[in-house]
């Protein structure tokens, strides 16, 4: 499958960032959304970084997956953003997207 981390952009996005937005699409066998594993390294909605937000967020009907954030985020040191996705054939990709938040 394909992964594509559209929201935060890797490096440095321009706070505010109020959205966590994931492109998934498998042209063989099509993705298995209930696999998707998002994680990051620093709070998110009230979870402590690590943890899975994957059930914080919505899948619609052309394969994007959205996590709104609860309080825009306006400034974030260096943080990463984790994301796994398998295939309904059982291949799974990971993306990691590197990211910071700056005025």
């Amino acid at each position: 499958p394909t992964l594509t981390i559209s929201s935060p952009r890797p490096n440095r996005n321009t706070g505010p960032l109020s959205m966590i937005r994931i492109g998934a699409a498998d042209a063989a066998s099509g993705v298995d959304p209930a696999s998707l594993s998002v994680t990051a390294s620093v709070a998110i909605n009230g979870r402590a970084g690590g943890a899975e937000l994957a059930d914080l967020g919505t899948w619609n009907s052309d394969g994007v997956f959205s996590l709104p954030l609860a309080t825009p985020v306006q400034v974030l040191p260096s943080s990463r953003l984790t994301v796994r996705i398998r295939d309904r054939a059982g291949n799974v990709t990971t993306q990691v997207a590197r990211f910071s938040v700056q005025p």
